[in-house]
């Protein structure tokens, strides 16, 4: 965890009202890759960042 993940899960969870944990994971996975491995569609709001539901892999 760095300043930068901590400084965008922040603006991450004011401007999609994202909770806590879910803006921390956001902004991770923008600034890694940009794609989030989750079933939570909160992230869909999110254009910087790639959902792929776990479902479907099956």
């Amino acid at each position: 965890m760095t300043a930068r993940t901590i400084s965008m899960a922040s603006e991450l969870r004011e401007k999609f009202k994202l909770t806590y944990f879910d803006s921390l994971h956001c902004a991770s996975a923008i600034l890694y890759d940009g794609v989030i491995l989750s079933v939570d569609e909160a992230y869909d709001e999110v254009s910087e960042v790639h959902r792929i539901d776990p479902r479907s892999l099956l």
